[in-house]
């Protein structure tokens, strides 16, 4: 009886009594529909698209978008447009097959393996350039619970960099991803780029972000690397261990999307 549309005002009080309803309920139904509308009007418009995809589209960029449309009331709020990017965006990669087959191969373009020398010694370098939010690799080996990770941790030397990353999954459970056994069992011939990064406090410019891949025997948790900035042919590839330091402690960490 009162079709929801993307700039039409809700049906006034008058006709839902006339049409025989009572209350609010139809009201408030009519507006949450609108507003879902709208979200995704925003997310789809050409002056944002530009912006979609592996980038975040900027503050601005919606209000401008916003202002266009004359709406005077039930504007859609910049954290729900932000928050409905991000599911979108999760979505798509965690069922891209490129990137599913880049890491059941361990072929990743863009990325070398460097060795610097010294005290330094290998490290991942860009041979292309990326966007923040690219994903530039993952953060790859055996998959073991975190009890199997910490015994693996506590048969370690001091300060002794192991190559393993504890995080928890969106349902809670606390996972380990072993690799310090090298070469993989899956990839027996491949030194993987993930365990190569150098760690920067101030420089670093990707951030490990959890995704549940949608492989074809199911979904298998996967840590990967999306840039946090833009990043240039033969720029180190490089992140903040010490913003990770409780997922090599073993306590785990809540790995959130790329929001900044």
């Amino acid at each position: 009886m009162f079709p929801v549309t993307l700039n039409d005002e809700p049906p006034t009080k008058k006709r839902r009594m006339s049409a025989g309803f009572e209350g609010r309920d139809v009201y408030d139904k009519w507006r949450g529909e609108q507003y879902k509308m709208r979200l995704n009007y925003i997310l789809a418009y050409n002056s944002i698209s530009a912006h979609i995809g592996r980038h975040q589209p900027t503050l601005d960029k919606v209000r401008l978008v916003i202002s266009k449309e004359k709406w005077h009331a039930n504007l859609p709020d910049l954290k729900d447009i932000l928050q409905a990017w991000i599911s979108e965006q999760k979505t798509s990669i965690e069922k891209d097959g490129k990137i599913i087959k880049a890491v059941s191969e361990q072929k990743w373009k863009g990325l070398q393996i460097q060795d610097f020398g010294g005290d330094k010694g290998k490290g991942v370098v860009a041979t292309m350039p990326f966007t923040k939010g690219d994903v530039l690799c993952d953060y790859h080996g055996r998959i073991i619970p975190a009890s199997e990770g910490k015994k693996l941790l506590s048969e370690q030397q001091s300060g002794e960099m192991g190559y393993l990353f504890f995080f928890k999954t969106r349902g809670g459970a606390s996972l380990c991803i072993d690799a310090q056994t090298f070469p993989c069992e899956c990839h027996p011939l491949k030194d993987t780029f993930g365990r190569r990064m150098n760690h920067s406090k101030k420089k670093f410019n990707v951030k490990p972000v959890h995704f549940q891949l949608k492989f074809p025997d199911g979904c298998r948790d996967t840590i990967l690397f999306l840039a946090s900035k833009d990043i240039q042919c033969n720029d180190e590839i490089l992140w903040d261990y010490g913003v990770n330091k409780t997922s090599f402690r073993g306590e785990g960490l809540d790995l959130d999307w790329l929001d900044e």
